[in-house]
């Protein structure tokens, strides 16, 4: 499976043949630069540069104890140690300069750790080893695990940014346009998530060691507009005969299984997730069972892969689910359907 890799940069400049004294302040050979190759500071990210019109935001995390990121402490330029998170904005997919730490010349064979998370804010630090923080639906989470950097390092470090929530992109149709005025404007939709997230920064990075909490009824954005909920609070959505990618939503992941493994039994299947649709006329839960293909239902994590929903309501409380998955750069198939 592959996996999209969201790339930053981290050099320092060419070192200089100049004894410029620290004290002076950190001279260009000591400054750290970073580069990124994504966009968007709303809704998934599919891997372009960011631009002026479409920066990256990230909090990047700086130290000179590994594992261990600490806040507010020195940049670098007294005693070489470094603790710092900084606020930075990728503006476009060349390196840029990055003001608040620097190399220190005078410790040459010091490393300096690197680690970063999307979005810029909303992160809460236990301590220096835990991060936490509550996603909303509409904005992609992503982690960067720890990676390393030495003064005068011509063979720069990557920062590797990862998923790590599930994007599920709904496409809607009616059957007939008898159906869409028997379900008349659909008024709401929800899909059962957590929507906090806690990383560990103690160790080396696993996706099993993400811990998701918070259970709530998180709501769908438009893709159109993704700072705003879906469908319309005042208008709703009017279904047609065509089928329409409407929304989306990135959701906590879980773990898929082709059978229940606490059942007594074999072959009870089990949905991932539950989708909750209000209309006018109707208020169903749909059950949503992934697959990784045809007759091959999935069984193993969907963090980080993106599934696609095509809802067709039918008369009654029908609605057939068929369900597109991928990875953000590879796919499967699946379907799930329900009946009241």
């Amino acid at each position: 499976m592959k996996r999209l890799i969201i790339s930053t940069l981290l050099t320092a400049g060419l070192i200089c043949s100049c004894e410029k004294p620290q004290t002076e302040g950190p001279d260009e050979s000591c400054m750290i630069f970073l580069a990124a190759n994504t966009s968007e500071t709303k809704a998934p990210f599919n891997g372009t540069a960011p631009s002026e019109s479409q920066p990256l935001d990230a909090l990047v995390c700086i130290s000179t104890d590994s594992y261990s990121y600490p806040s507010g402490g020195n940049d670098g330029t007294t005693d070489g140690t470094i603790g710092k998170h900084l606020q930075v904005q990728f503006s476009s997919g060349s390196r840029q300069l990055i003001n608040g730490a620097y190399y220190n010349k005078s410790t040459p064979d010091r490393t300096v750790y690197f680690s970063a998370m999307h979005p810029q804010s909303g992160w809460s630090f236990a301590g220096n080893t835990s991060v936490h923080c509550t996603f909303d639906g509409s904005d992609d989470v992503m982690f960067a695990p720890q990676e390393t950097g030495k003064y005068g390092n011509l063979n720069p470090p990557t920062l590797n940014f990862r998923h790590l929530l599930t994007w599920i992109k709904m496409e809607i149709k009616a059957d007939s346009e008898a159906v869409a005025t028997a379900w008349g404007p659909l008024r709401s939709i929800t899909i059962g998530s957590k929507n906090g997230i806690s990383i560990d920064l103690g160790k080396a990075f696993s996706k099993d060691d993400v811990v998701f909490d918070n259970d709530v009824d998180m709501k769908f954005y438009k893709i159109s507009s993704p700072e705003e909920v879906f469908p319309d609070a005042t208008t709703g959505y009017p279904m047609t005969t065509a089928s329409s990618e409407v929304a989306y939503v990135l959701c906590a992941p879980v773990i898929a299984y082709e059978f229940d493994p606490g059942a007594a039994e074999d072959e009870i299947r089990i949905p991932e997730y539950h989708i909750r649709i209000v209309s006018e006329n109707r208020d169903v839960t749909i059950p949503i069972d992934l697959m990784n293909g045809e007759g091959s239902y999935a069984e193993a994590s969907t963090m980080g892969k993106q599934f696609t929903l095509s809802l067709t309501f039918m008369m009654g409380n029908t609605i057939a689910v068929s369900t597109n998955i991928t990875d953000w750069s590879t796919g499967g198939i699946g379907f799930g359907k329900i009946e009241e």
